[in-house]
């Protein structure tokens, strides 16, 4: 083989690697639209929480398009059962190319086609999980709706996946304390009122010697994510994972996400700790304008003293327990503890790692979120809240790309 020849193969196996990482970093949007009303029970009576838990979000029946399918969820956490979900696979509905909306409708179809409801003929409504795991609970029944049902009336609550600058969570925050509306806000105002929407004037006492003009809009972003979490450890129940006092959950781990922000660099010998303890002495009123938050501080504007109630929060889960200043102190050593706590549940809070994808139209990096708690609408109305979804992020990716890094 020539040397021209080599070259040439060199290059085109080049192009197609870079081809292969450029849609595998491609943002995508996913889906989950689920709902209580239609229930399939597994026809082993020994069926576990253990098998249910392996068998969530595996395919049912072989249902499945190129672009959605439809799995099993445990919402209600009953024995033996499952609920009905249909997912729209982020890996393939790609931001931008209309693909979300197309596979939300052919989903919707399915529905239609499907028409579930406990058959007397019960065989006529079997469906198995497609796992080899649970094989041995299969196959599950269709146990409700008891009749046959119009599927058009069924409500399904939805939650939307997508990477999403840092920035921009901020943003929706900001959007939220302020009664605003968004696609990506959650229906519940105790959860917009657990957002902590962060402004540089939360640093205004210099912690660590840091300039708020030192940080980035993503940093700001990193500190409401983390604030928000911490300070919902609060109201945290003790069977319930952290994910459920929060509707903005991050798939990528907060070690990635930091690493992003640049506060890894800025920090270097310095405490995030101490920092986000100084943050949590504020609350955002409006644009430019904070008030002290008392819960956590002992002091004013000027001087925050932050107290020990917020040295004492934690995470709780059954009989687990994770110190949130634990938590964020283990962030900066490159480790995510609330993802490993997390992970004693169904691992939803930073199962993703350090997977990112970009902002549209360019090579950046963002962390990937999933937006919770969002509503409940009909299989009519897919289409058109996957597009709604769809575009606010779209317009949330174009802000950061004309912003820059």
């Amino acid at each position: 083989m020539s040397h021209q020849a080599l070259c040439v193969e060199s290059s085109t196996s080049n192009s197609t690697a870079d081809n292969r990482q450029a849609e595998h970093n491609a943002p995508g949007i996913g889906i989950e639209f689920e709902t209580s009303v239609i229930q399939l029970q597994s026809q082993n009576r020994d069926c576990t929480h253990k098998d249910l838990k392996k068998a969530k979000g595996k395919l049912l029946g072989k249902r499945k398009g190129e672009l959605w399918a439809l799995t099993g969820d445990t919402t209600l956490e009953k024995p033996g059962t499952l609920t009905a979900e249909y997912i729209l696979d982020r890996r393939k509905a790609k931001i931008g190319k209309g693909l979300a909306v197309k596979g939300a409708n052919d989903a919707s179809v399915d529905l239609v086609n499907w028409s579930p409801y406990a058959n007397p003929l019960a065989y006529l409504s079997a469906l198995s999980v497609d796992e080899p795991a649970v094989w041995h609970i299969n196959p599950f029944y269709v146990v409700y709706p008891e009749a046959p049902k119009d599927v058009d009336t069924i409500k399904w609550s939805y939650q939307v996946t997508a990477p999403m600058p840092l920035r921009a969570i901020n943003n929706l925050m900001r959007q939220g304390k302020r009664n605003m509306t968004s696609p990506l806000l959650p229906s519940l105002t105790r959860l917009t009122d657990r957002m902590n929407w962060v402004q540089r004037g939360f640093f205004r006492s210099r912690p660590e010697g840091i300039d708020p003009s030192d940080l980035s809009e993503d940093a700001l972003g990193f500190f409401a994510l983390v604030l928000s979490y911490a300070k919902a450890s609060a109201y945290g129940a003790a069977e319930k994972s952290p994910k459920m006092d929060t509707s903005i959950m991050p798939r990528t781990d907060f070690v990635a996400m930091f690493q992003l922000t640049g506060l890894e660099r800025l920090l270097e010998n310095k405490s995030l700790y101490e920092i986000v303890r100084v943050g949590a002495c504020y609350n955002a009123v409006d644009d430019d304008i904070v008030e002290i938050d008392f819960r956590w501080s002992d002091g004013d504007l000027d001087h925050p003293l932050p107290n020990k109630r917020f040295d004492e929060l934690e995470f709780t889960f059954e009989r687990h327990k994770l110190n949130v200043k634990e938590w964020i102190e283990a962030i900066q050593g490159r480790q995510d503890l609330l993802k490993g706590f997390d992970g004693k549940g169904d691992g939803q809070i930073g199962g993703l790692g350090d997977r990112t994808e970009w902002i549209l139209g360019t090579t950046r990096p963002v962390p990937i979120f999933e937006f919770r708690d969002l509503g409940s609408c009909t299989r009519l109305e897919w289409g058109t809240t996957v597009d709604a979804a769809e575009q606010c992020v779209i317009q949330h990716h174009r802000e950061a790309a004309q912003q820059g890094s």
